[in-house]
């Protein structure tokens, strides 16, 4: 065996350019599936940014310098601090992919430090507060009903909006008090989480097993046979409910 297998050192070819690069790694990224449409989308414009910023940089010749200049043109460009951070993430899976290729030892972003994000004391919902939202919802809008039993239920279960949305009937477990929440690889990392009942939890599923139209989506769509997939759609349709909802302190 030989020093350079030994030692795992780069090939002695031209190292690939930056931004061709950049290509295929959002390609196999596609191609593998392992993240989420919206987390790849998301993770691509970043990538072309470092594109169009390194060019035709080889990727042995990108500098901890080059990287930092970048991450300065994207605060110049006003992004928030923890957008930068996942700016400078999306690099990070770039060059680790160049690792993993034999393209590099190691990554030149390493050294770079993580812009500081604020965090933010976000004021909790109160029971009176979501009382009035739904209040207001069944006064604006027919679909009231439908709106309060999903925001109800996001409250009381803890859910994302996201994951919320496809859930059926199937995944309510009555005889153990138990939800299944991603159970078609809706949530955020992708993986399935059993949520137990709550007095308010069961209560809610209960109320809403009783006044259900059909029996298969827990909020279902105006489109029939379909749960609903977006904001615009019911039961989320209500605009004026959700702006008051936001400003609330």
């Amino acid at each position: 065996m030989t020093r350079r297998e030994e030692e795992q050192l780069p090939l002695m070819t031209q190292a690939p350019k930056f931004d061709e690069y950049a290509e295929k790694y959002i390609e196999t990224q596609y191609a593998l599936g392992r993240k989420t449409l919206e987390t790849l989308k998301g993770e691509s414009r970043h990538v072309r940014f470092w594109a169009g910023h390194l060019r035709s940089t080889r990727l042995n010749r990108i500098t901890t310098t080059k990287i930092r200049n970048g991450l300065i043109r994207r605060k110049g460009d006003g992004l928030a601090p923890r957008t930068i951070n996942i700016c400078l993430i999306s690099l990070r899976n770039v060059l680790k992919m160049a690792i993993q290729d034999g393209w590099l030892k190691v990554s030149p972003a390493t050294p770079i430090e993580w812009q500081k994000v604020p965090r933010k004391k976000w004021p909790l919902f109160s029971s009176r507060q979501l009382d009035e939202l739904c209040e207001s919802a069944l006064r604006i809008s027919a679909n009231g009903p439908l709106f309060c039993d999903f925001v109800r239920f996001l409250c009381y279960s803890g859910a994302r909006v996201g994951e919320a949305l496809p859930l059926s009937w199937a995944d309510v477990d009555w005889k153990n008090g138990q939800i299944t929440i991603g159970a078609g690889g809706d949530t955020k990392n992708r993986e399935f989480r059993v949520v137990d009942f709550n007095p308010s939890l069961g209560a809610h599923l209960e109320s809403m097993r009783e006044h259900r139209t059909q029996d298969l989506w827990l909020f279902p769509s105006a489109q029939r046979g379909h749960h609903a997939s977006c904001l615009r759609e019911s039961p989320t349709r209500i605009q004026r409910p959700i702006i008051w909802l936001m400003s609330l302190k």
